[in-house]
């Protein structure tokens, strides 16, 4: 798919928990992997991080941009498997050259980034939840702006009495200020206006690779 090999070199690799484990990091909450076409593999080396982690962003290929790779479903039913939901799917897309313009098509979806959170209520599922975890987890939810689920990871933590009352407070008062940042006003015709300007974005794409999304997450 427009590349071509012109040297292979061998390195030595380790798994991701071992790494953690020798740097006595004895915790994660959040894991990004971008491994060219090796990210299964670092999936199946990161079994103990996963089992601890409340968030995942991945990269991911829907087809084989590098030689014998595996693609997106590979990779989700690995991070399902472990406890994870699909949160969001930035795709890039993949236009092939044509003799002829026929208006603003996003191509072949080629690749993406995939985000991955542990729902509110199967977290609480997990044994042993600290104060911390349950507090970090709030803090990624808002990260991404999925403040529906960051309040409702500080209800339970709440009724499960793992988050105290100035944990939960603070937690809150936390959450105005990213929402008082990130509001836009809901004005009559907004999506009109997104989708326009969405179009606008995928017309001055040419052939090749034409990034018709703007990230993960809920903004």
């Amino acid at each position: 798919m427009g590349y071509e090999v012109i040297e292979k070199i061998r390195v030595q690799c380790d798994t991701l928990d071992n790494q953690l484990h020798q740097h006595q990091i004895p915790d994660v909450d959040f894991i990004k992997i971008d491994a060219q076409g090796h990210e299964l593999a670092v999936l199946q080396g990161a079994r103990k991080s996963l089992a601890k982690a409340i968030g995942l962003e991945v990269e991911v290929e829907f087809l084989q941009v590098y030689q014998n790779q595996p693609l997106f479903a590979d990779i989700d039913q690995v991070v399902r498997g472990a406890g994870f939901d699909l949160f969001d799917l930035e795709k890039s897309y993949f236009k092939r050259k044509a003799q002829g313009y026929y208006g603003v098509r996003k191509g072949q979806v080629i690749y993406g980034i995939a985000l991955y959170f542990v729902s509110p209520e199967r977290l609480f599922e997990r044994g042993s939840l600290t104060e911390g975890k349950v507090m970090n987890t709030v803090l990624a939810y808002a990260a991404y702006s999925y403040f529906d689920a960051a309040e409702v990871v500080i209800r339970l933590g709440r009724e499960h009495r793992i988050l105290s009352e100035h944990s939960a407070r603070e937690l809150e008062a936390i959450l105005r200020r990213f929402r008082h940042r990130f509001r836009v006003p809901n004005f009559k015709g907004r999506q009109r206006v997104h989708r326009a300007f969405a179009k606008i974005t995928r017309a001055f794409g040419g052939e090749g690779v034409n990034f018709s999304d703007m990230g993960v997450g809920n903004f």
